[in-house]
Order: C-alpha cells, then structure tokens, then sequence
C-alpha cells in the first residue's frame, strides 16, 4: 500500500502507521489496538443484530453454545447481569454528573505547557505554538481575522470613534451615514474588503479596528497634551500676577 497525503506507513516497523491530522502527524500502534477499544456489548443491541434480515449478521451474533449443566448457566447468567449491572451503573453516574455540571456555572481553562522540562525559567515558543495549533487556536484566529470579527452598533461606533472626526459627528444626518463618511476618510477601507455597513451594525475586519484604535490614541494624547498646555499656562500666569503684585507692592 502506498503512503497518500492522510495515512503514511514507516519503514521502520510493520505495526505502525500515521495519520496526517490538520495540527500535526499522529504515531498509532496497532499492537493491542482492538484490546484497547473492546467495550462490552450491551444485551440490546446484540439482540438487535441478531434479529437482522441479512444472514451473515445475524449469524456473527447467534447466541453461543451454552453447557448443559446448571452451574454453567447460572456462571453465564451471572455474567450477563454483572455486564448489564455496570453499564447502568456507569449511565447513572454519568447522568448524575452531567445533572451537577449544569447546575453550576463552568468555567473550562486549558493549560499549555512552556516547556517539556517542567522548568520555570524556559519557555519553547516551537512547542507552544504546537499546542496553541493542535487545539484549534491558531485556525480559529485565522479564520476569524478573514471574517469580520468585531462588530458594533452604529450608535457605539459613533460614540467610541466618533470624537476623532468631530467636522462629520456634528452633521445632522442618520447614524448609518456618519458612519460612511467616517469610513470613507481612509482611503485604504474599501467595502466589501475591510468592513460592511448593515442596517443596524458595523462589521469590521482586524486591520479596520487596529487603525481607528490608533487613531483614537493619538487623537486621545493631543487633547491630552492640549489640557496640560492650558492647565500649565494657567498655573504660570497665576503665579507671575502674585509675583507682579508683590514687586508692586515692594516698590510702594
């Protein structure tokens, strides 16, 4: 059998193959393979297999021989009952967990190791991205950065980047048309590429919100430095009157 791009067989040993998962190659030892994955059979469906139209089924899950003496039918019928007992045993405990993991309110955290030697002080970017990948975040982020991953109201966009285009915020139109305009001051957003204006919400893509955030900052630090300009200002001139008033009052 030759390898393809999903099952590849090493050369090396005749009891091993990998598959080719999306985050990474698995190693798989067919030794004791079935062994592993050997669940007893509950008495229903053996029942339904056997009821099958189609011989060959029916067939494979007969009813065995079974002894003549009754000390071999009791072992039989005592095992059957030790399967079932288990089974139902385990639907319950499992009912009841899943009764009290809904009752509560929970909180799953997955846990990724830096490094393979448990040390403090080290931390594997290769083998963390490994795992970051094997999880699922690396492809969710991607997809999510080809999407239109944030979006808002046309109220809240107005209202959180608003302040940065002040000539237009002040325009006595709808909400969806300030919205435009303010879109259309960069001319590198182009719809439907970057973003997508809906009837009620704003879809932006990642590079869309980087921008407006950086924009918000520095528009955020002008006025900041303005209010310190003035405050300042207004602190000097204060105290150059008390002193223009003491040389006065001096020189009286």
């Amino acid at each position: 059998m030759k390898d393809d791009a999903v099952i590849e067989f090493p050369r090396t040993s005749r009891t091993q193959f990998v598959l080719r998962h999306y985050a990474a190659p698995v190693l798989y030892e067919v030794t004791g393979f079935l062994d592993k994955h050997k669940d007893a059979m509950l008495p229903d469906l053996a029942t339904l297999m056997r009821s099958s139209s189609a011989s060959f089924v029916s067939a494979l899950f007969a009813d065995p021989v079974v002894p003549s003496p009754a000390t071999s039918k009791r072992r039989q019928h005592s095992a059957q009952n030790r399967v079932q007992t288990v089974g139902v045993q385990f639907k319950t405990n499992l009912s009841e967990l899943m009764g009290t993991i809904q009752a509560t309110n929970v909180q799953y955290i997955r846990c990724i190791k830096p490094n393979a030697a448990k040390s403090p002080t080290s931390f594997d970017h290769a083998m963390v991205i490994a795992q970051l990948r094997c999880a699922g975040v690396i492809e969710a982020i991607r997809i999510a950065r080809s999407a239109y991953p944030v979006r808002q109201t046309h109220v809240d966009f107005l209202g959180t980047y608003g302040m940065c285009f002040p000539d237009i915020l002040g325009r006595t139109q709808s909400s969806r048309d300030l919205c435009l305009q303010i879109l259309a001051q960069v001319p590198s957003w182009t719809a439907p590429v970057h973003f997508q204006v809906g009837r009620s919400k704003i879809y932006f893509h990642a590079r869309v919100v980087e921008d407006l955030e950086h924009r918000k900052r520095q528009y955020l630090y002008a006025k900041v430095v303005l209010m310190q300009r003035i405050l300042r200002g207004c602190t000097k001139r204060r105290q150059y009157r008390r002193k223009l008033d003491a040389i006065v009052k001096i020189q009286v």
